[in-house]
C-alpha cells in the first residue's frame, strides 16, 4: 500500500480498463481497415445500388467507420465497414445489361404450326426491338405439364436503368399479348 492506495486494486482496475480499451480499439481498427479496403477495392461508390445478404439500397455515404445505405423502404442503414469488407456484395449499378425471362403458358390445343409461327414472330419482334441484345435471344417451348405447354423467352436488354427496364417490359408484354392473340385465331 502506497499513500493509503491499494496497489493491487488499482492494478486490477487498470487491467480491466485496458482490456475494455483494447477491445474497443480492436473494433475501431477493424472498421477503419474495412473502410480502407472499400476505398481501395472500389467495390462500390456513393450513388451505387448494392445488395448484401442482409441489406439492399443506394449507398449514401462511406466513412472510415461505416457505410450508409438508404434502402428501398426509404430508411437509412449504417453498416460497419468491417462487416461490409467481409461480406458478399452485388453492385447492381455496375451491370452492363439486364436479363429478362418470361414464361408464356399455352393450352394443349396449340398446334405445331402455331408454335413455330409464334416462335418466329416473337423472335422477329425482339430482334427489331432496339433495347434487345440480339445475340442473347432464346425462345423455346421448354415445359409440359398437366395444364399445358410453356414457352420460355430469355433475353438480355441494353438498359440497366430500372425505370426504363420496367417500361421496356411493359411494351414487350403488350406486344407479346398481341402476337399471341393474333397467332392463335382459329381460321
Amino acid at each position: 500500500m502506497i499513500l493509503n492506495i491499494d496497489i493491487g486494486g488499482l492494478l486490477a482496475g487498470l487491467g480491466v480498463g485496458g482490456v475494455i480499451v483494447t477491445l474497443a480499439a480492436q473494433d475501431t481498427a477493424k472498421n477503419i481497415f474495412g473502410g480502407i479496403v472499400i476505398f481501395l477495392d472500389r467495390t462500390f461508390n456513393v450513388g451505387d445500388w448494392i445488395e448484401t445478404p442482409n441489406y439492399e439500397g443506394v449507398v449514401e455515404g462511406i466513412t472510415f467507420r461505416t457505410t450508409r445505405i438508404r434502402n428501398f423502404e426509404n430508411s437509412v442503414v449504417n453498416i460497419p465497414n468491417a462487416t461490409m469488407a467481409d461480406t458478399a456484395i452485388i453492385n447492381w449499378s455496375k451491370m452492363e445489361k439486364r436479363r429478362y425471362k418470361i414464361r408464356l403458358p399455352f393450352s394443349f390445343e396449340i398446334t405445331s404450326e402455331q408454335m413455330n409461327m409464334l416462335t418466329e414472330r416473337i423472335r422477329t419482334m425482339l430482334e427489331n426491338n432496339p433495347e434487345t441484345i440480339n445475340d442473347d435471344i432464346l425462345i423455346n417451348f421448354d415445359t409440359i405439364s398437366t395444364s399445358g405447354l410453356s414457352m420460355l423467352i430469355d433475353i438480355f436488354v441494353k438498359t440497366t436503368n430500372y425505370d426504363d427496364f420496367i417500361k421496356m417490359k411493359n411494351n414487350v408484354i403488350l406486344t407479346l399479348k398481341d402476337i399471341k392473340e393474333t397467332s392463335l385465331i382459329r381460321k
